[in-house]
């Protein structure tokens, strides 16, 4: 049972124990100043949770003979000294009900009211789809499940996914409003009642689209997420991967073309995860004998031992399968030996994939993103054909604007070539307080001949920022700097 501080201790003080929550006199006066609802309130008050079908934050009933209609003349500390005269000793009285309540239905219309539909369009801009999101205050359930805190991730062990994902609940189809012609929104069906939904994307020709399914644990029980497609022209949704569960800790899954979806995967043969041993293997040994010397920040969910590096493993590695949406058919690609794969993005005409893994030797300082990173550069089938960049553990970089990794990054495809990639070189070695032109230099190099050197395309005097590409001759980059406030925008 939750117990408040005496309501004259409360108000005077401007605190209250719930939660670790900001001050309710404070938030009587906020609350009161910009609705200008009423306030009542009897003797006998006390704090009601409310219940999880519509809020996950603690909400407070204020009740007593004080009745106060408007922001103005609203004494916090008198209200105090009211409520502690009517209860003796100022504390509210404490019963045996102490379950989540659920509010009055005048309120439940207003909380649980659908929210409105996302919106996205198809490739060729012809058709609408709606995606129909769930009440925005997600149940206490959900909130209360276990999740691992791992490498700066939150991790969902029975979705091997993100913790606390949202979804949607259905998706709807139209076409394009125009004038004159009356809206006639049509769901897609198919899939598993009470199923959530996510990751959803048009195929690259318009006529399907792909999403993961789910359970929200109540009509079935929780498991990895599973691939879908439906088919536009019958809005029919059907599974194309039902012997793989998917990994959706960072990838999962991309549009090689029209017909074809690479995804990564659950290994088929994983062991149950690794349980923590009673007695630790050794001590955790961090050196600085390196002597270098480094700042950081201070990150949250870090990596504290080696039991928490074989769960990291455990739920980040994966195996990768190009499926036919026609067929069905699924091959594995790539080493047999699962990795952590973050990445893996098609070249605009399918015929590569630019493939990115994190490694080993992990960190306790800094979270998953400054871990050893590999970047190479695929055929569809699973070859390497070049190695594009190693890059090792990064703990020191400069705690100061404009800074950034050592090596290549920004790695991806460039959208106006068939299977071109292109990259960012910092000069500077990614501290900004080194005095360098250029500061950092665009490079490019063609799948097809993956040997070969990489071109210098462009070079900036400010830190990269991106690039819009346009077509063959033109394109948008952009750079800034932090210390002067200037940004560029040029073609």
């Amino acid at each position: 049972m939750t117990v408040l501080t005496p309501w004259r201790s409360a108000f005077k003080t401007g605190m209250s124990t719930i939660h670790g929550m900001s001050s309710l006199g404070t938030a009587a006066k906020q609350t009161v100043g910009r609705s200008r609802f009423t306030i009542s309130a009897r003797a006998g008050c006390r704090a009601r949770p409310l219940s999880s079908t519509w809020s996950t934050r603690t909400s407070f009933s204020v009740l007593s003979k004080v009745s106060v209609k408007s922001a103005k003349g609203l004494d916090v500390r008198r209200l105090g000294k009211v409520l502690a005269q009517e209860n003796g000793n100022g504390y509210p009285p404490l019963t045996d009900d102490s379950k989540y309540q659920v509010p009055p239905k005048e309120i439940l219309k207003i909380t649980d009211h659908p929210p409105t539909p996302s919106v996205t369009l198809s490739p060729g801009r012809d058709k609408m789809m709606y995606l129909h999101r769930p009440p925005p205050y997600p149940p206490v359930a959900e909130l209360a499940r276990p999740e691992l805190k791992l490498a700066g991730l939150r991790v969902d062990p029975f979705q091997n996914s993100r913790s606390r994902m949202g979804g949607y609940l259905g998706f709807s189809l139209d076409d394009l409003p125009q004038d004159g012609k009356e809206p006639n929104e049509q769901p897609f069906t198919g899939f598993p009642e009470g199923s959530l939904l996510s990751f959803v994307s048009w195929s690259p020709d318009g006529k399907r689209i792909a999403f993961t399914v789910r359970s929200d644990g109540e009509e079935a029980p929780r498991a990895p997420h599973a691939l879908w497609v439906g088919e536009v022209a019958t809005l029919k949704c059907r599974p194309i991967l039902p012997q793989y569960e998917l990994n959706t800790v960072y990838e999962e899954y991309s549009w090689v073309d029209s017909d074809t979806i690479v995804a990564t995967v659950i290994p088929p043969s994983r062991a149950p995860p690794p349980e923590r041993p009673e007695t630790p293997s050794g001590p955790r040994i961090q050196s600085n004998l390196g002597g270098e010397t480094a700042q950081n920040r201070t990150y949250t969910d870090l990596l504290k031992d080696k039991h928490d590096e074989d769960l990291y493993d455990y739920y980040a590695k994966s195996r990768l399968v190009v499926v036919s949406v026609t067929s069905g058919e699924a091959t594995l690609i790539g080493p047999e030996e699962p990795r952590i794969y973050t990445r893996v993005t098609p070249s605009p005409t399918g015929s590569f994939l630019l493939v990115d893994c994190l490694e080993r030797p992990y960190s306790y300082l800094v979270p998953c993103g400054r871990f050893p990173r590999r970047v190479q550069l695929w055929t569809l089938e699973g070859k390497m054909l070049r190695e594009l960049e190693a890059l090792p553990l990064a703990e020191n970089i400069p705690i100061v604007h404009n800074s950034c990794r050592a090596g290549r990054r920004n790695m991806g495809w460039r959208s106006d070539k068939e299977c071109e990639v292109y990259w960012v070189e910092a000069q500077d070695g990614g501290d900004p307080r080194v005095e360098v032109s250029p500061r950092d230099i665009v490079y490019t190099l063609s799948a097809e001949d993956p040997l070969a050197d990489p071109q210098q395309l462009v070079t900036t005097d400010f830190r990269f920022g991106g690039i819009q590409w346009g077509n063959e001759k033109i394109a948008l980059v952009y750079e800034s700097w932090y210390k002067t406030r200037r940004s560029i925008t040029r073609r």
